[in-house]
């Protein structure tokens, strides 16, 4: 997983005109777009996989923790950041402020489940 504060990569740019590009997107097929909402503490045992490629969160408000079953461990995130879920690895988030999220995600391949905890 990769998170990018939006604020801070803009502010690091030193040219105009010249993107700073930060994550290149793996798909294998059509993605779909979308907002939520989801309340504090109400995932802590839901877990979610997107085979059929990468997603994208960008964090439009409140706070969370996203841990990742294959061994990089947990990313707080708040506003403003943007995160990239990598395809087919298993996520979940701690949520401690109401969460606002803009989404882009594949429409195919997507597994969600909650542990049995």
């Amino acid at each position: 997983m990769s998170a990018y504060t939006l604020r801070r990569e803009l502010d690091n740019l030193t040219d105009w005109h010249k993107p700073r590009f930060l994550q290149t997107i793996e798909t294998d097929g059509p993605l779909v777009s979308g907002v939520i909402r989801i309340a504090a503490n109400t995932t802590d045992r839901f877990w979610e996989r997107h085979d059929g490629g990468d997603e994208i969160l960008m964090i439009l408000k409140g706070e969370a923790t996203f841990t990742l079953d294959d061994g990089r461990g947990e990313f707080p995130v708040r506003a403003g950041d943007m995160i990239f879920m990598p395809k087919g690895v298993a996520h979940n988030a701690k949520i401690t402020k109401d969460l606002e999220i803009f989404f882009i995600t594949p429409t195919e391949g997507n597994v969600d489940w909650e542990d049995g905890a």
